[in-house]
């Protein structure tokens, strides 16, 4: 019997030691996961920080897209409206091609000889007696368009009051064709 005490003390004492090595390889163990839980806690919290930068970098870039967007907006609308008062104005405009050109060296002559010029323009496109006066009356402004060169003409441009009143005179264009045939009138 103390042989078989002997062999029972043995294997319980292995047994005991298995055990004893067993809690510490689970003391081990539970240290590993405590800092790998503390690792995943601390990378939780980074992720989520850089979330929260994450998400503040997106809406001041969404903040400064919506200003940049205002900006071109205003900016469109601007150039439209000039753009749209262009296009007007040039409804408001005549173009006559192949009026001769008096050479003047006064300048406020060579205008006034030149406003004269296309009211008689104007009255001779419209047949009636008093739509040719109104309409030589809303001439607002008359130059010649490029730079002068001796022996050519260059085109005289007519601004009118009103675009109907300048759509009027198109109409009758065809009329001084007919009676000048070197002139020619263009909107």
């Amino acid at each position: 019997m103390k042989a078989n005490t002997e062999v029972l003390m043995k294997n319980y004492d292995g047994l005991k030691n298995k055990v004893c090595a067993s809690e510490k390889k689970m003391e081990d163990n539970e240290d590993q996961v405590k800092k790998i839980s503390e690792k995943q806690n601390r990378w939780k919290m980074d992720q989520d920080q850089r979330r929260v930068s994450f998400k503040k970098i997106i809406e001041e870039s969404a903040k400064e897209r919506e200003q940049e967007v205002a900006k071109t907006v205003v900016n469109v609308i601007k150039e439209k409206e000039n753009l749209v008062r262009d296009t007007v104005e040039k409804k408001k405009c005549i173009v006559i091609f192949g009026l001769k050109e008096k050479l003047m060296p006064m300048r406020h002559k060579r205008k006034e000889y030149e406003k004269n010029q296309a009211e008689k323009v104007v009255m001779e496109v419209k047949d009636d007696d008093e739509e040719p006066k109104r309409l030589s009356k809303e001439i607002e402004e008359v130059y010649r368009l490029g730079k002068h060169e001796e022996g050519k003409t260059r085109p005289l441009k007519i601004r009118i009051r009103l675009q109907t009143s300048a759509e009027q005179s198109l109409a009758g264009s065809w009329r001084l064709e007919r009676k000048k045939k070197c002139i020619k009138m263009y909107g």
